[in-house]
């Protein structure tokens, strides 16, 4: 099964974002809400966060795996990576990972 994402930023390449199969979290209704609310609504959803947020979604993904709750994975996209290598770090995990694979995996880019 391939890979849903929210990412929590606006993404420039419309390939990339429709290959994920998601929606903007701003867009979705998620702007200004607390990590552990979104984390929440996409293990509900089994949507994989894509995120700039480097400093608290990390320890919120690892609290819900230690809890046992769903958590379809995160993928960190530092504000310092240029947009042209997130854009080929994340069409290099929607080709080769699957759904199951990013179950409770936190991925940091550039990979």
């Amino acid at each position: 099964m391939g890979i849903r994402a929210l990412p929590s930023f606006n993404l420039t390449s419309t390939t990339t974002s429709s290959r994920l199969g998601g929606a903007i979290a701003q867009n979705a209704g998620f702007k200004a809400v607390p990590d552990s609310q979104l984390l929440a609504s996409c293990g509900e959803q089994a949507l994989v966060l894509v995120t700039h947020d480097v400093n608290t979604v990390p320890k919120h993904a690892f609290e819900r795996v230690k809890a046992g709750q769903p958590m379809p994975g995160v993928i960190i996209v530092p504000d310092s990576l240029e947009i042209g290598a997130a854009i080929s770090d994340l069409a290099l995990v929607v080709e080769c990972a699957t759904a199951d694979e990013m179950q409770n995996v936190v991925l940091y880019s550039p990979l």
